[in-house]
């Protein structure tokens, strides 16, 4: 048991638990009050304010279990921002800055802040592809809130779109349309709208950022830790009409090397495959996006053996579209190679491209369902069959291939930089 006094704060990093036994304490704008606990999972780390003396129990992995602090450990100016935006009559923000500077810390408090105000519900959405609070990696997804809460992780996002790369850099035309579906459906049925995006903040960067505030014209714009001409964002939001607040970043905020983020992502990972099953699905059956599979005649066991010894590839599946001959092979290879057969332009797809590859599953109405990795491609008898781990049990419409490949165990073990040519 540990006391602390009014006016501390500390900074616990999960894995930890923490009891409050007596007094009075703050998380992210929600309060407990007597008794109450927090769990802080793995690769975060969250602030505590205390506005009593109070006694705690902390259970951690980390030694010492916390950090203690004194006085306040946001900047004044963060409170005054989000008192001013809950006080709008139309509250619809846009967060934006680099990575580890607290967007996604500001973003909860915000959305905390205006609930308590009674305003409800409020949609938050997730545009970070990479290191997502809501929805699974590789997928944009908004989430409805009707109470405050220390953590999204939890909660059941209302709708996502998978995107299938962790990063925005090569997929910059699909994430700005799909963060404009995402708010248009959560903005019909909230009250006020917070939208969180990605750390990606260079200059390089600037033009996509501008980019989405001109399609999602957020009422106000929060940039956090802008160390950069921001001129491009300041004259669009001023065309649309947009507000700007900069803001200085926290020292509260833990920075995460990349090691610490693919853990992060991992722990999303089995997050969703939690009671995954082995699903056979006929290649006719379904429709594949970024992946050329289901686009021809399927080669037959005959061809396939034909095929493997002129080119001298173990071939295990292939299509005939008429122009291209695709064929799945095990070769040692991190990328397709282009050859030719019978006068035929041929394209070899690695196996261990197709093994362990991550996919969006979509029904027949075009909803994203949840999180797939491909097991095996293979031939069965005449048909070609995809075996998929998901622990989605309804019907399957179609399956978006991702850039992301995991293993047996849910981590990920590469990310694909080759697409695959379609024609």
């Amino acid at each position: 048991m540990t006391r602390i006094e009014a006016g501390y704060s500390i900074i616990v990093d999960g894995p930890a638990c923490i009891r409050l036994l007596s007094g009075a304490l703050r998380v992210l704008g929600v309060e407990y009050r007597g008794r109450g606990k927090i769990i802080v999972r793995e690769g975060r780390s969250i602030p505590l304010e205390f506005l009593e003396d109070s006694e705690i129990e902390v259970v951690s992995a980390s030694n010492p279990p916390f950090e203690r602090v004194k006085g306040e450990v946001f900047p004044r100016e963060w409170i005054e921002t989000i008192e001013d935006i809950a006080r709008l009559d139309r509250i619809d923000a846009l967060v934006l800055g680099g990575v580890d500077v607290g967007k996604s810390t500001f973003t909860l408090m915000l959305a905390n802040y205006i609930l308590n105000m009674g305003v409800k519900p409020v949609a938050v959405i997730d545009g970070d592809l990479g290191q997502t609070d809501i929805g699974p990696p590789g997928a944009l997804s908004y989430v409805m809130l009707d109470k405050p809460t220390v953590d999204l992780f939890n909660l059941k996002f209302e709708e996502a779109v998978f995107i299938g790369s962790l990063t925005p850099y090569n997929s910059i035309d699909e994430v700005v349309r799909s963060l404009v579906y995402l708010k248009s459906k959560a903005s019909s049925s909230s009250r006020a709208t917070v939208t969180n995006t990605d750390g990606w903040f260079t200059t390089e960067a600037i033009p996509y950022k501008a980019r989405i505030i001109e399609e999602l014209k957020p009422r106000v714009v929060v940039v956090i830790d802008g160390d950069i001409d921001l001129g491009l964002i300041e004259d669009k939001a001023k065309i649309i009409g947009s507000a700007i607040i900069k803001l200085p970043p926290p020292k509260c905020i833990r920075g995460k090397s990349r090691s610490d983020r693919k853990s992060r992502r991992e722990l999303c990972y089995r997050k969703y495959f939690i009671d995954s099953a082995v699903r056979k699905i006929p290649i006719s059956w379904i429709r594949f996006l970024n992946l050329p599979i289901g686009l021809g005649a399927i080669l037959q066991a005959d061809r396939l053996k034909e095929i493997s010894t002129i080119l001298g590839f173990d071939c295990i599946y292939g299509e005939h579209t008429g122009s291209i001959l695709y064929v799945i092979a095990r070769i040692d290879s991190d990328k397709p190679i282009e050859t030719e057969y019978s006068g035929v332009r041929c394209i070899v797809i690695p196996y261990k491209l197709i093994e362990g590859l991550l996919v969006g599953i979509y029904d027949h109405t075009e909803v994203f369902r949840g999180l797939g990795m491909v097991r095996s491609i293979f031939l069965d008898g005449d048909r070609g069959i995809v075996e998929l781990i998901t622990p989605y049990r309804g019907s399957i419409s179609c399956l978006k291939a991702g850039f992301v490949r995991l293993d047996e165990n849910f981590r990920e073990i590469a990310k694909l930089k080759y697409s695959i040519p379609t024609r």
